[in-house]
Order: structure tokens, then C-alpha cells, then sequence
């Protein structure tokens, strides 16, 4: 590089007139003395612009020249040299080009890693001002921070979301090109890439497989050459990654007695986890629950939850119906309680009988739902043959009500009446779906089986 291009120089304009003289010689701008005199500055022509390789912080020398209408070199001509952009500054605001016509000053890159720009005038003359661009890169990597959040615990041998770093020089500018290296520090897992290099946005990022075993597991990044300290990332382990109560969705109990509720807890990978601990939660009191049972309480409907002690993501549900010692109830044949959204589904409404001596004579079942869940679309007989008398009219609004009535009576699980719905297409949109059905009468005495109403309330989400 010539003297020119070593920047930060106090002999600046010797060095700028020294290194372009060849330049003024060829232009024709230097002649024997007193021969064919310039005439009046006419012209300013950029002679030496930045380098693109240029660091933020860093100077270079930029220069002009001055020259009459044909082409000779002015001297003595006055160049004014200003800033056009935020940041940076020149050597000189004000300087006179020498014999060669040349004008040069030291510009200052700003601390930003952005465009700057400074402008060269010199009134009356064409091609005035002339603009000096340079976008300067980053300086070398200083600093390194961590982007990404530490989870609070994740399943053994999981994927935890990238690990993401970011370098920048000592202005806070992006630093791209630095080789950045993962590691694992604790738990035995894995991180892909182990190196890699910045981008242009000064991140790396790598992903984090957890190990297998449960406990405190932890990584680093580091950059290589760089005094900074390691950036560390902590997560804890747990084993457990769902959990799945055995047996159907829907549970009838009678009020009083109580049933145990088992479940299997499965890793990550889809293995048992054996011995594997959970807890039981009843969202109301018609059940009550201890030691792994559920207990009827009340007559109603409840849900109770299992959740995992390794890890309380782990969870999963059952309905529970309470009901009268060997008393019927009323349900459904919803096996889940979410439901995909803008799908049509027939839901089956039923009385069941259970242990109950008695035949169903008659009674009148009332279904009630939210409208803005569930659109109503038809409904039809059950297998039962219960042949029910239905007001239709009301689906639009969300309700049916149903009367039958058989002198011979119906016994077991007794299909009231089908009905289509379609679901509405705002995922996690929630509502209810229920069934009310009263003045139950047993077939030829046509005595009332209960002496109230038998309820069941399913409250559904959209997924």
C-alpha cells in the first residue's frame, strides 16, 4: 500500500500530492513554469475513493482534483469536505489543492457498520460536490452473548431449540466469519454442529441433544482466539415425557365406592419408564382422590387429571361420572373431549342402564350445546329403536329435546337419538356440550326411576 493508504498520517497532504503526482503528470497538468497557465477551477474530479475492505474505526485518505477547462491543474483552489452520514469524521473540513490540483484529507470510519458517505464542493465548477461512499465492515470479534433461553427441564435424550450465541466486534457491530465451538459440559448428550462460523448477523447456533440420563445437563460456546469467558447453557433432565391413564376416556362410578386409576409413563423415545410416579387431581368435588383411587362423592360429572411427578408437562385425563348405586346415567360416545376443528362428527347420546333391574319406560332427554362450537346438522334414531319424538326446530340455537316413551321398556345401554355437528374451524375455541334427562319412568309401572335429574356436561375444545 502505498503512503497514501496508511491512514492516520500527520504528512497527509505531502503523502497525497506525492502519491498522485503521476496522475497530475499524465492529465497534463504540470508544465514548464510561467507556459500555458490554468485558468479558473471548472472541474472537480474524484482521484482516490475507500478501499471496500475498510474496518469500522478506521481512516484512509480520499482525495480530488481541481482543474480548469482544458484539463490543467488548478492550485490554490479552496475544497470543502463534510460528512453526510452519522458517525465518522474527516481531518479537514477546509483544504487547499497544492500545484497538482490534488486535495486530500484522512476520513475516519464512524463506529457503525453502515453506509457513510462525504461530499467534496467547490462552488461554480461542474461535477461539484463529489460524494465519497464506504460501507465499512466489522472489526475483529470482541464480545460474545447469549441469545437463546435456557429451558427449565426437557426430557432425557431430546432436542433442546438451538443453541444460538451471538459475536460482535467492540463496537456491537455483527462480527461474521468467527469460528464459534460447542461443547457439551455436563450429562453426556451431544451438540451438532460442534463448530462452525458466524454468519452475517454475527450468530452461531447449534443444536443440543440432551443425554439419557436424568439429572443436570449443561453446554458451552466458546470463541476461538477470544478472551471472552465460555457462554454456558444449563437445562435439567427429567425421564418422564408423557403419560397416558389406562382404560377409556369415560369412568362411571357410584357415589360412595372407589376405583384405582393406573397409568404408564413413556421417555422420550417412546420407551416404559418403570416405577415412574404421578398424582391424581379432581377438578370439582363430585369425586374425591388418594393413593392412586378415585372416589365418588356426589352425583355429577368431574375430570380428574394424572400428573407426573418427574415432570408436570407429563399429564393426561378421564371423565368420571357419579352416579346412584346401581342407578342408570346418561352419557355419550365421545371418546375425547378436543376436537379437530371444521370436521363433521355424530355424536350418540345414551341412557345407560347398568345394574338396574328396571326397564326405561319414558322420559324426556334435553341436549344442549354451544353454537358457536357446534353447528347442528341432523339427527337420526339410535340402534336402540327408541324411536324418540325430536323438536328439530330449536338445532340452530343449540338445543334438541326428546320425549320417548315404550310400554315394554328398554334395558342395557339404551341409544337415545344420533346427532351431526360440524366443528368450528377457531382452534382453541371451547364450549359445552350437555344432556339433561328427566321424569325417567320404569316400563309398565312407569314408576320414576330417580328423583332427579341424570346429567352429564362435556366441556370440548377445538385443536
Amino acid at each position: 500500500m502505498s503512503a497514501l493508504r496508511m491512514g492516520r498520517r500527520p504528512d497527509l497532504a505531502v503523502c497525497a500530492r506525492a502519491a498522485l503526482v503521476a496522475l497530475s503528470l499524465v492529465a497534463g497538468g504540470c508544465k514548464s513554469a510561467g507556459v500555458d497557465s490554468p485558468g479558473a477551477p471548472a472541474l472537480l474530479v474524484k482521484l482516490l475513493d475507500i478501499p471496500n475492505t475498510i474496518v469500522v474505526g478506521h481512516s484512509d485518505s480520499i482525495a480530488v482534483r481541481v482543474t480548469d477547462s482544458a484539463g490543467k491543474a488548478v492550485s490554490g483552489a479552496t475544497v470543502l469536505f463534510a460528512l453526510a452520514s452519522t458517525g465518522g469524521s474527516v481531518s479537514s473540513s477546509s483544504v487547499t489543492s497544492g500545484a497538482d490540483g490534488i486535495a486530500a484529507v484522512l476520513w475516519t470510519m464512524g463506529d457503525i457498520a453502515n453506509a457513510q458517505s462525504v461530499t467534496a464542493r467547490l462552488p461554480n465548477v461542474s461535477g461539484a460536490p463529489v460524494t465519497f461512499t464506504a460501507t465499512p465492515l466489522a472489526g475483529p470479534a470482541a464480545t460474545l452473548a447469549k441469545l437463546s433461553a435456557d429451558p427449565p427441564s426437557a426430557p432425557t435424550s431430546s432436542p433442546i431449540d438451538s443453541l444460538v450465541v451471538l459475536v460482535s466486534d467492540q463496537f456491537g457491530n455483527p462480527a461474521a466469519g468467527a469460528p464459534v465451538t460447542f461443547s457439551v459440559t455436563a450429562g453426556g448428550g451431544t451438540v451438532s454442529p460442534s463448530s462452525t462460523l458466524t454468519g452475517a448477523n454475527g450468530r452461531a447456533a447449534a443444536r443440543w441433544t440432551l443425554g439419557p440420563t436424568k439429572g443436570a445437563d449443561s453446554a458451552s460456546a466458546v470463541v476461538v482466539g477470544l478472551s471472552a469467558p465460555a457462554i454456558t447453557f444449563a437445562t435439567t433432565a427429567f425421564s418422564v415425557a408423557s403419560l397416558a391413564i389406562n382404560g377409556p376416556r369415560l369412568i362411571v362410578i357410584d357415589s360412595g365406592t372407589a376405583t384405582p386409576l393406573t397409568a404408564v409413563a413413556k421417555d422420550f423415545s417412546g420407551n416404559v419408564v418403570a416405577g415412574a410416579q404421578f398424582s391424581l387431581v379432581s377438578e370439582s368435588s363430585v369425586a374425591t382422590v388418594s393413593n392412586g383411587t378415585v372416589t365418588g362423592a356426589q352425583r355429577g360429572t368431574t375430570f380428574v387429571l394424572a400428573v407426573s411427578v418427574d415432570n408436570a408437562n407429563a399429564r393426561d385425563s378421564v371423565m368420571i361420572i357419579v352416579a346412584v348405586p346401581n342407578g342408570p346415567v346418561a352419557m355419550t360416545d365421545l371418546s375425547r373431549f378436543d376436537l379437530k376443528s371444521d370436521t363433521t362428527l355424530t355424536v350418540t347420546f345414551l341412557i345407560n342402564m347398568r345394574t338396574s333391574s328396571e326397564t326405561l319406560g319414558s322420559g324426556t332427554a334435553q341436549i344442549t350445546w354451544d353454537p358457536t362450537l357446534l353447528t347442528y346438522q341432523g339427527d337420526a334414531d339410535g340402534a336402540s329403536g327408541v324411536g324418540a319424538t325430536v323438536n328439530s326446530a330449536t338445532g340452530a340455537a343449540g338445543s334438541l329435546t326428546l320425549t320417548f316413551a315404550n310400554a315394554q321398556g328398554f334395558t342395557g345401554s339404551v341409544q337415545l337419538r344420533k346427532v351431526t355437528f360440524h366443528s368450528t374451524t377457531t382452534v382453541a375455541h371451547s364450549g359445552t356440550l350437555h344432556l339433561a334427562v328427566s321424569d325417567l319412568a320404569a316400563a309398565g309401572t312407569f314408576d320414576n326411576l330417580l328423583p332427579v335429574t341424570v346429567v352429564v356436561s362435556y366441556p370440548l375444545v377445538i385443536r
